[in-house]
């Protein structure tokens, strides 16, 4: 009697504890299945800014990671202290999933790099309806699945050209576009190039000057100040000027009225609007360094204006294919796709995990002896295979185009060529489905990684 109650409270141990993993795992797999949702809408959709394309990446790592983790130590978690032990593994898996992944978009071939750029343009321009050669889909419409996979298919320079073609002018007018800024300006306004640089010298010393006190001040800045007053009362019909104004001022005001026209529209250029950098910032005359020779100061200048803006408008593309910019294009393109064929490996193997479970669950009901094995998980994870193996191999069908645009990326990424393809489908498979979850994981991604970002921040602030 005693035997039997003790195998009925093993057999409901057993079976609790496989109830348990279950639970887990279905729902991890229901988080991985909406988080490829998420990635189907942002990949589709040109909208979502960087912050929420990186906040993605990253629940994509934590997902993935967690799945992994999961299906290999997850008989751990049977007690606090092997979830704790779990809970070291994850982050192993973890820390080994963020670095694999970085360094496959860090990895990726230059060439492809460079035709991300262009590729996220054409993208644009296809989801907007402006460019639809050759991502029609039957019917007419826009095919968003080839579209949001540009990337992957033009993974050769000759192709990125020619779809670059395809859209006309378009590309290379944004392209242009991204070509401004101090070269603009050096090309543009050559004689006045030089009286840019002393006309820096002189800011220097005006705001030197005018830190002192009136009394202080060098003959020149008194003689300067007072002929700032007499054009000032000139010009204004009367108005007292405040004579301690900065060379600022007085370059808004008083120089590109007397100065050549090229003069005027350069300084107008120069201080009004000043410049925007190649990484975002703005370029002021009094943010250029003092103390500095003619020639020194057209070498800085040269290498903090005019080389980052050549590097922006691809002019050095193994440059350029190193720089911030280049790795913000490459994660918004290849982000999406990369972190689709992540996710189908974890969901794979965790769906092998839960038929594993049902075996084991059987096995503990007619036996009590069912275990939740590695053979039987592998067992199991041959039927996952299959699943994987009688997908569609591409999105696009058989066409003579599509077999091309498959050879390049094959050619140029190897093994992600192929994962590309199966995620490609995926996005089809759930396109017709209808199984866009629309962007609420990227929404709470982006919060969490905006708060923790401020937080890193006033860390960083307090010490």
């Amino acid at each position: 009697m005693i035997g039997k109650l003790k195998r009925g409270s093993t057999k409901g141990r057993k079976i609790a504890s496989l109830v348990f993993t279950m639970a887990v795992t279905l729902a991890y797999l229901w988080l991985e299945l909406s988080y490829n949702g998420t990635l189907f809408a942002v990949a589709v959709d040109t909208s979502f800014p960087r912050e929420d394309i990186e906040a993605l990446s990253w629940v994509g790592k934590g997902l993935a990671s967690f799945g992994l983790a999961w299906f290999l130590f997850g008989w751990m978690a049977k007690s606090l202290k092997g979830a704790a032990l779990f809970g070291l593994a994850w982050i192993i898996v973890f820390g080994s999933v963020a670095w694999g992944y970085d360094n496959v978009i860090a990895g990726l071939p230059t060439d492809v790099k460079e035709s991300g750029r262009v590729v996220a343009l054409h993208r644009g321009l296809v989801l907007e309806g402006k460019v639809g050669d050759p991502w029609i889909a039957p019917g007419g419409k826009i095919d968003r699945i080839a579209a949001a996979n540009a990337a992957f298919s033009l993974a050769d320079a000759e192709a990125a050209l020619r779809v670059a073609s395809s859209s006309g002018g378009m590309i290379e007018e944004k392209l242009r576009d991204l070509d401004f800024g101090a070269e603009r300006i050096r090309t543009a306004y050559p004689k006045t190039w030089d009286k840019l640089k002393h006309a820096h010298q002189d800011f220097v010393y005006w705001s030197y000057e005018m830190s002192l006190p009136p009394s202080e001040r060098s003959v020149r800045a008194r003689a300067a100040g007072d002929s700032l007053r007499s054009e000032f009362l000139k010009r204004t019909g009367g108005v007292e000027p405040d004579v301690d104004a900065t060379l600022e001022r007085f370059t808004y005001e008083i120089a590109p009225q007397s100065q050549t026209e090229d003069g005027r529209r350069l300084r107008e250029e120069f201080f009004k609007k000043s410049i925007k950098m190649a990484d975002g910032s703005v370029l002021s005359l009094g943010d250029l360094p003092p103390a500095m020779t003619m020639e020194d100061l057209d070498a800085w200048i040269a290498e903090r204006l005019v080389r980052p803006w050549g590097l922006k408008a691809g002019k050095d593309p193994e440059a350029w294919a190193v720089t911030k910019d280049a790795k913000d294009v490459a994660s918004a393109i290849f982000v999406p796709p990369i972190s689709m064929g992540l996710s189908q490996v974890s969901i794979l193997l965790n769906l092998a995990k839960s038929l594993a479970i049902l075996w084991a669950m059987w096995g503990v009901l007619e036996t009590g002896r069912g275990r939740l094995l590695m053979p039987t998980a592998t067992a199991s994870l041959l039927v996952g295979l299959s699943i994987y193996a009688v997908m569609p191999e591409t999105a696009w069908g058989g066409s003579a185009e599509a077999a091309r645009i498959e050879a390049s990326a094959d050619a140029s990424l190897g093994g992600w060529g192929v994962a590309w393809r199966h995620s490609a489908a995926l996005q089809r498979a759930m396109d017709d489905a209808g199984l866009d979850t629309g962007v609420n994981i990227a929404k709470v991604a982006r919060r969490l990684w905006m708060e923790a970002d401020r937080a890193a921040a006033e860390v960083v602030v307090a010490k």
